[in-house]
């Protein structure tokens, strides 16, 4: 049957709208996000994609009361989405970890059911599959907490991507505190690799947890002389050398961290500039650089919505 004309113009550009929110909101553009989304609250069809988007945005400004409605609403509209199950369940599991202890459990229950039906709805979305293996490892077995089933999570993974599957069987193996299988699993992916940078990062991130600080810094050293632009390794780069305690590493690391600062980053998907800045001014301390480090001490303070970062400028000790 052929779809009236304009049926087919206005499936168009609802299209073309999708295809611009989503790319204002990877542009960071939130202003753009929420007009276009509030114009969608006004079509029936359209509706549970507004709710959406809004809640998304929501999320991105840290606001996960509103985020959490916003997303359950669009579930409610639309039960057989699966990109909306899975930001439910995100902004579930962030707003779980700031409420009474009296809201955890439902926000926790509306959490895995969500992750879950992203699953079911999208086997093969790894994204997903990856949210509900960080559940599994994260939660206390009371609320549906489970290595079994994270590494089960891991292997399915591994079945649709040999890259992020290592990576996710080796956050299963760290979750234990096996660094040597972690490292194990890596290495084995590493060889059968034609493209191993994403794995030998990884494996960067798992000798830093179990605190093989040399094996860290030779191996972020060695990833920044292949390609000095990647943000992510300068980044651990820097915090390395703090972590560390090795004197003799920290002037490499104050560099490398005032070169993540003159970055352009994605701070949606890597350290914040705030992070940078406070791990800085932790290094120029430990040199006997007060003032300087006092300079970017204040500059990381201006982040007021991160906690996290302002109960450790507090403290003034390495995360």
């Amino acid at each position: 049957m052929k779809l009236p004309l304009f049926s087919v113009l206005a499936l168009a550009l609802a299209s073309t709208s999708q295809a611009d929110i989503q790319s204002d909101f990877d542009a960071q553009n939130y202003t753009a996000v929420k007009t276009a989304a509030k114009k969608l609250l006004t079509e029936r069809a359209s509706k549970a994609e507004g709710h959406y988007w809004l809640g998304r945005v929501a999320a991105r400004e840290q606001d996960y009361e509103t985020a959490v409605d916003e997303l359950e609403e669009a579930v409610d509209l639309n039960d057989n989405e699966p990109r909306y199950h899975s930001a439910f369940g995100q902004a579930a599991c962030t707003l779980a970890q700031q409420v009474s202890f009296f809201r955890q459990p439902g926000l926790a229950s509306d959490c895995l059911s969500s992750f879950k039906k992203a699953v079911e709805l999208a086997p093969d979305d790894l994204d997903a599959r990856q949210s509900l293996m960080k559940f599994y490892l994260g939660a206390p077995a009371i609320a549906g907490g489970s290595e079994e089933k994270a590494m089960e999570q891991a292997k399915e993974i591994g079945k649709r991507d040999g890259v992020r599957g290592a990576s996710a069987m080796a956050s299963v193996y760290e979750h234990q505190q096996d660094w040597s299988k972690a490292v194990e699993v890596l290495d084995q992916a590493i060889a059968a690799s034609s493209e191993p940078r994403r794995l030998q990062f990884r494996k960067a991130l798992v000798m830093q947890r179990q605190q093989d600080w040399p094996g860290a810094w030779k191996l972020l050293n060695e990833l920044q002389q292949s390609d000095d632009n990647d943000a992510d390794v300068v980044y651990q780069t820097g915090r390395t050398a703090l972590m560390s305690e090795n004197p003799e590493w920290y002037p490499a690391g104050s560099e490398a961290l005032q070169r993540y600062l003159a970055m352009e980053v994605d701070e949606t998907r890597s350290p914040s500039k705030a992070w940078a800045a406070l791990r800085l001014g932790q290094l120029l301390d430990k040199m006997g650089n007060r003032r300087e480090a006092d300079t970017y001490f204040e500059l990381a303070a201006k982040d007021k919505k991160d906690e996290q970062l302002q109960k450790t400028l507090k403290e003034r000790a390495p995360k």
